[in-house]
């Protein structure tokens, strides 16, 4: 389901503060000589923001960046709580995350037992596991490896005991 995108009077107030803060650095086109365009960006900035709350765009005004104005998708980690680049913005831009952490319902604990159940389970599969591989290699559970030669020497000499490829 998309989320509802976020009011063009919000944006309009997030790109009033962004001209505040980066007078210089802020090139957002100029509603009175390109509506069009402004619109544009209004609309961009509106569906990057969807879904995002009050709270978490004063968290977004206030951790502004001092290097410059964030574009659309920046802004809006910024307003999740999380710096660009981190491990939680990517696991965020790929919907990993529905919420940001803080905002998560924290889970119960584990029920009493739980732990040994997935340790019994565990067991069970890795057996599993381990007879398919048996079958595969002709191997029955009972039966011994083949045991491997002590050291190069013992290779060497096992191949030139065997005298019948010398015969002349």
């Amino acid at each position: 389901m998309r989320k509802p995108a976020l009011a063009r009077t919000m944006v309009n107030g997030i790109f009033t503060k962004l001209a505040i803060r980066y007078p210089n650095q802020w090139k957002a086109p100029d509603p009175a000589a390109k509506p069009e365009a402004y619109e544009s960006w209004i609309g961009e900035w509106s569906m990057v923001l969807a879904g995002l709350e009050p709270e978490q765009i004063k968290r977004g005004l206030a951790s502004l960046p001092p290097e410059g104005p964030p574009n659309a998708h920046r802004f809006r980690d910024l307003c999740r709580g999380y710096a660009a680049g981190t491990p939680q913005a990517a696991a965020y831009a790929l919907g990993m995350y529905s919420r940001p952490p803080e905002l998560e319902k924290r889970a119960l604990p584990a029920p009493d037992g739980a732990r040994e159940h997935r340790k019994e389970r565990s067991k069970k599969v890795a057996a599993r596991e381990i007879a398919e591989m048996r079958a595969k290699l002709g191997v029955t559970p009972n039966q011994e490896p083949p045991e491997a030669p002590q050291s190069d020497d013992e290779v060497i000499t096992s191949e030139y005991t065997d005298k019948s490829h010398f015969a002349f």
